[in-house]
């Protein structure tokens, strides 16, 4: 994984996280990580199946989430797993967005940017209500 520390942009629904996520993208140091945590996300980019909206992430869990964590920090894109869950022409083009932000990314030894509306906690075992 690069020594870069990431980072993690999140927030509540509507609450600006993607405005905040592209204004940090915007320096060519950092690749953007759409909503890795997004129940509908799509397996290349992170191959945990996530079952809720707000996905704790606890250490009653973490041997699910925290493996596919560490492949997104170092870029390690799952092209197999993300052709087979292709549905439509706009998911084709996504996955050549995707997989091209992460060959850049490991290329350039860009900082990892993530984005989420998940209640996530890096603190692992925190819950918050």
């Amino acid at each position: 994984m690069s020594m870069k520390q990431p980072i993690l942009v999140t927030g509540a629904h509507r609450s600006g996280t993607t405005w905040v996520g592209r204004m940090l993208a915007a320096n060519p140091q950092t690749a953007y990580i759409s909503e890795p945590l997004n129940v509908l996300h799509r397996r290349g980019v992170y191959r945990a199946d996530v079952q809720n909206w707000y996905q704790y992430i606890t250490a009653e869990n973490e041997g699910v989430y925290l493996p596919a964590f560490h492949e997104l920090l170092n870029y390690r894109y799952h092209l197999f797993a993300e052709i087979g869950s292709i549905r439509s022409q706009k998911d084709f083009l996504r996955m050549g967005r995707d997989l091209s932000i992460f060959m850049k990314g490991k290329l350039q030894n860009q900082r990892v940017l993530l984005r989420t509306r998940s209640r996530f906690s890096p603190r692992r075992g925190s819950q918050k209500h």
